[in-house]
Formats: C-alpha cells, sequence, structure tokens
C-alpha cells in the first residue's frame, strides 16, 4: 500500500542520515588508526584493524547510495593493501597519502551534507592522488579476484609506470569507471554479476572520461571481435601462454598511451 511505501522510504532516509551523522566521528577514527599505526604494538592487528574501518564506511555508503564516498574509500583501499601488513613499507610518505584521504573524505562528506549533486572536483582529486609521484603516469583497473591470474597481470605491467586498482565483480567495476579516472581496463569475462563483456560494453556507451579508454578482456571461451564500438580492444585467452599474451597486451596498452 502507499502508506507502507511511504514508510518504508522514510525508514531508509533516516538510516541515510543516521549514517551520515556518525561518519565525522568514523572518519576521525580511522585518522587516529593511522597516526598511531607506525608507533603501534602489533601492528598487523592496527593494520587490519584500519583497513576493516574504511571497508566498512565504503560498504556503507554503497549501501545507502552514497556513491561517491564509497568511491574515495575504495580508492584508499586500493592504497591501503599495497603496504600489506608490513611495518616497513609504510614510510612517511605513505602516511601523508592516506591523511589526503582522510581530508578529502571531510571535504566529500561536507559536499553531500550540502545537498551538492556534481562531484567531480572529488573525482578530479582522486585522479591526482593516483598519480601522486613521477613513477606512476598511468592508471589501471583490474576487473578479477585476486588469484594467479592477477598476478600475471601485474607482472606484465611491472616494469611500467602504471597504479592499479582493483575491482572483484562487474557492478563494483562500473561504479568506479563511473566516477573515477582511469587509463585503461582489463576485465575477466567470467564475472558473479556484470561479465566482463557486458562490463565494456557498457562503458562504451557511457559518456564519461573513461568511455574510450584501452580495454582487454580476459576468457577461457572462443571470442570473436566484430569491429564493433562496443567491443574490447584486446582479448587474452586463458590458456598455457597466458603471460605472454598478457605481456604482450600490457606493450600495446602502453604503446597506445604513449600517442595520446
Amino acid at each position: 500500500m502507499p502508506t507502507s511505501s511511504i514508510d518504508v522510504s522514510k525508514v531508509l532516509a533516516d538510516l541515510r542520515n543516521a549514517f551520515l551523522g556518525e561518519l565525522p566521528s568514523r572518519v576521525a577514527e580511522i585518522e587516529g588508526l593511522i597516526l598511531d599505526l607506525k608507533s603501534a604494538q602489533g601492528f598487523e592487528e592496527n593494520f587490519a584493524t584500519l583497513y576493516r574501518h574504511v571497508h566498512s564506511v565504503k560498504g556503507s555508503a554503497g549501501t545507502h547510495g552514497l556513491q561517491i564516498i564509497s568511491t574515495v574509500c575504495h580508492a584508499f583501499e586500493d592504497e591501503i593493501v599495497k603496504v600489506k601488513d608490513d611495518a616497513s613499507s609504510l614510510d612517511a610518505g605513505t602516511v601523508s597519502a592516506w591523511l589526503g584521504f582522510i581530508d578529502l573524505l571531510r571535504k566529500t562528506i561536507g559536499l553531500v551534507a550540502e545537498d551538492v549533486h556534481d562531484f567531480s572536483e572529488i573525482e578530479t582529486s582522486l585522479g591526482k592522488m593516483r598519480r601522486h609521484d613521477n613513477e606512476h603516469q598511468y592508471s589501471g583497473l583490474l576487473v578479477f579476484a585476486p588469484g594467479l591470474q592477477q598476478q600475471l597481470c601485474l607482472t606484465a605491467f611491472a616494469d611500467y609506470p602504471v597504479n592499479m586498482a582493483f575491482a572483484d565483480n562487474g557492478y563494483e567495476a562500473m561504479g568506479r569507471l563511473l566516477h573515477e579516472r582511469f587509463d585503461f581496463l582489463i576485465s575477466n569475462m567470467e564475472l558473479p554479476d556484470l561479465n566482463g563483456f557486458a562490463l565494456i560494453s557498457a562503458l562504451r556507451l557511457t559518456r564519461t572520461g573513461n568511455h574510450n579508454i584501452p580495454a582487454a578482456l580476459l576468457t577461457s571461451k572462443e571470442f570473436r571481435r566484430y569491429g564493433r564500438d562496443t567491443d574490447p580492444d584486446y582479448v587474452i585467452q586463458k590458456n598455457a601462454n597466458m603471460l605472454t599474451t598478457f605481456s604482450e597486451t600490457a606493450a600495446k596498452i602502453i604503446a597506445t598511451l604513449k600517442q595520446h
């Protein structure tokens, strides 16, 4: 009945507002974890707590339809996992970069509170943060679960100035592609929801800055490209020559990016 629909909408709105109301204190808690991490006893436990907090905020923001907050947290996660529970790799530059995400989260929360719907400034800032040093000139999004395939892809790009981001499924990847700037995309065909070909096709039809980036599809099945605008630029077959194909594709993608 209409009354029930209105009640449900109100409940969802109340939950969203409650989340936004407590978010500044959650961000402050994350900031405290970062500042204490280097000197804290039991680094691995504290590192896991930090990651869990950021991951929780990301998930909750997505649940409440606050995609831009989820996007910032996802980019933050990408940077956190690079430390890989290794205290020796947590230098002053890394801490400073993480605190930059805290500042960006606070700015994003402020814009959401003001009912702003244009987050292009936040998206631009994320792009700059992903290229925060001269070592990383390009940014790629890999869409497949951690494992052998991901490691082979990372190996293929190891000698290039690339900063990688990750997504586990097609919906998550599309959310990132709509709100963050990437230079190329590599996706598994077999994903738990939106498959890799559908992801690339949908991206090509968007009006985002990513709509025409080089895209590669990783598949265990035969896949033919027919010159369609929605086709992937490259197809990588899952077979014994996969590392070689990954390496050849990486070289072609970087060569294409250098021409622009």
